[in-house]
């Protein structure tokens, strides 16, 4: 065991945040983008296709990176054989995970740490392992080696146990379940809106655990939104899944399901009150894209949570007054009533000129 001295002469316990450079390795690792000689990763290019022009909309994904590797540090504050001394070593086994998602993690962690000199501790092989496949699928998961300052106290984190894959674990992070059927989209789906949400006395809150999304809290009155939709964009985006391989990590359905629930349904582009959400919250803006996924959309994942907040909706009251009233109302009638209102301001206002225009002559 290292004296306290010897820790400080060791370095820091966690990360230092990551450089520019290696930030744009974690765009290369996790999405395999290649250089671009146009825009030397500058993102400004006149190559369409170039991915560096898609930077800015994993900001808030970048920024999580930066959350979870320098928020994750050894449970032993004297710990010597640091299993992550700098991002290239997380990088590395992010990359070794992807590249063989099928493989048990208790091999990819015998073959990675039989490269290093000295190994560290199993708790902190662990917690390396455990930091690299939450960067992967953004899910809680820890074995309890290793202290967190970012964790969140909603929903205990899973394990990732040494026989599964990456594969197996993504895919139990978040079950299927019964889908929604073709009435509840057409009739469930038009009301969850945020603006429609908040204004039943919820409060929308961010969560970075894609196991939370669209979880409700009755007692705080609160609906836990995922909302990291360039990740989500990422995942699906078709350079990526040539190789089927690497397309395996994270579940295909699950992020196609988050980003309709995002971009057609809480923040819909008809709906400026949700959309303003977006920006008054912090939300990622990938959100507010429109993106023309011809998919199938079932909700086999978030189909019961969206029936509870349904159900919700059903039994309380709008804390607003007007959209209390608007609510009772079809939409059909409401027009109506407009053009009966603007009708009737046209009648007085050509009354008014009228009887003005009449005075006028008699004096």
């Amino acid at each position: 065991m290292a004296t306290f001295e010897e820790g400080l002469v060791l370095g820091p316990l966690s990360l230092d945040s990551p450089t520019l450079s290696e930030q744009d390795k974690v765009c290369q690792y996790l999405w395999d983008w290649p250089d671009c000689t146009s825009c030397r990763k500058a993102g400004h290019c006149p190559i369409s296709a170039c991915p560096w022009s898609r930077k800015a909309g994993v900001q808030q994904y970048l920024q999580f990176y930066k959350d979870v590797a320098c928020g994750s540090r050894p449970a032993d504050t004297f710990e010597v054989r640091q299993a992550l001394r700098d991002h290239n070593e997380l990088l590395t086994i992010i990359r070794l995970i992807k590249s063989r998602p099928s493989s048990a993690r208790r091999t990819l962690m015998q073959e990675h740490f039989a490269a290093y000199d000295e190994r560290p501790s199993l708790a902190e092989q662990n917690r390396a392992f455990d930091v690299a496949i939450r960067l992967l699928t953004m899910v809680e998961c820890s074995t309890g080696g290793h202290q967190r300052l970012d964790i969140s106290p909603l929903s205990p984190s899973i394990v990732w146990k040494g026989d599964d894959s990456a594969i197996g674990f993504a895919e139990s992070a978040v079950r299927l379940g019964a889908p929604l059927t073709y009435d509840e989209i057409v009739v469930l789906l038009p009301d969850l809106t945020a603006q429609n949400l908040e204004s039943h006395g919820m409060v929308l809150v961010q969560t970075n655990n894609i196991r939370e999304h669209l979880l409700y809290n009755p007692r705080a009155r609160i609906v836990h939104v995922y909302h990291y939709a360039g990740f989500l964009k990422e995942c699906l985006w078709p350079k990526q899944h040539e190789n089927p391989v690497d397309a395996a990590i994270f579940p295909r359905q699950l992020a196609f399901e988050t980003l309709y629930s995002l971009q057609s349904v809480l923040f819909p582009w008809h709906d400026q009150l949700s959309r303003a959400i977006v920006e008054r919250e912090g939300f990622d803006r990938t959100c507010l894209e429109v993106d023309n996924v011809h998919y199938s959309v079932q909700f086999e994942h978030w189909g019961a949570r969206m029936r509870v907040l349904a159900r919700v909706l059903e039994t309380g009251r709008p804390t607003n007054a007007l959209w209390a009233w608007l609510k009772r109302r079809s939409r059909m009638k409401l027009v109506m009533l407009l053009i009966a209102a603007f009708a009737a301001i046209v009648t007085v206002a050509t009354f008014i000129l009228e009887a003005w225009k009449r005075r006028e002559k008699e004096a």
